[in-house]
């Protein structure tokens, strides 16, 4: 096949002499080669910004906004893309609720860490964000919490039971907070 008849095979369909005069049909084939080429780089982005759309409304609903829902997902850890976010967040609203309250709880975590990094007053106990809390919720009682575990320095000090009632008591508080809230929007 010559490279005359290449340029007209791709130039089949076109209108006028673009499909049978070779001078023209090879300008036509060319700038038809350039489309092409950035369309399918542009085609990506465009599913990515309708992604980031959908998951941006189904986190709305959730009472988030997409960063704090992305960025709460990456602080659990949760390895979903944003194609499946964004089809959860379409067809499967109890799924997508469950993965924000992850996000929520793994921010709530972030808001309730203490100086020693884990999310524990004691390094052998789970960490004391419920998965229910609100990140939002989450700094008045990290402030007061944090402020009578930093006193501490040993596991069994004088303070030890104080200050585990103090985080329990805050993280209960949080959650009740949450429940509380999630009911004021349901009504």
């Amino acid at each position: 096949m010559t490279r005359r008849d290449k340029i007209f095979k791709l130039a089949k369909g076109y209108f006028g002499r673009a499909k049978n005069c070779i001078k023209i049909s090879r300008r036509r084939v060319e700038k038809g080669l350039q489309h092409a080429y950035r369309s399918r780089r542009l085609k990506k982005r465009q599913a990515r910004e309708l992604f980031v759309l959908q998951i941006s409304a189904g986190a709305v609903e959730q009472r988030m906004n997409y960063s704090t829902l992305i960025h709460g997902l990456r602080l659990s850890r949760v390895g979903v893309d944003r194609k499946i976010l964004s089809q959860l967040a379409q067809n499967e609203p109890y799924s997508f609720r469950a993965i924000c309250d992850l996000a929520k709880g793994a921010l709530a975590n972030k808001m309730l860490r203490l100086p020693n990094g884990s999310g524990s007053a004691f390094p052998d106990e789970p960490s004391s964000a419920t998965s229910g809390s609100s990140a939002a919720g989450a700094e008045g009682a990290s402030q007061s919490s944090s402020r009578s575990v930093g006193t501490m320095h040993s596991k069994d000090g004088p303070n030890a039971d104080f200050i585990r009632k103090t985080v329990k008591d805050a993280t209960d508080e949080l959650s009740r907070r949450f429940d509380a809230r999630l009911k004021i929007s349901e009504a």
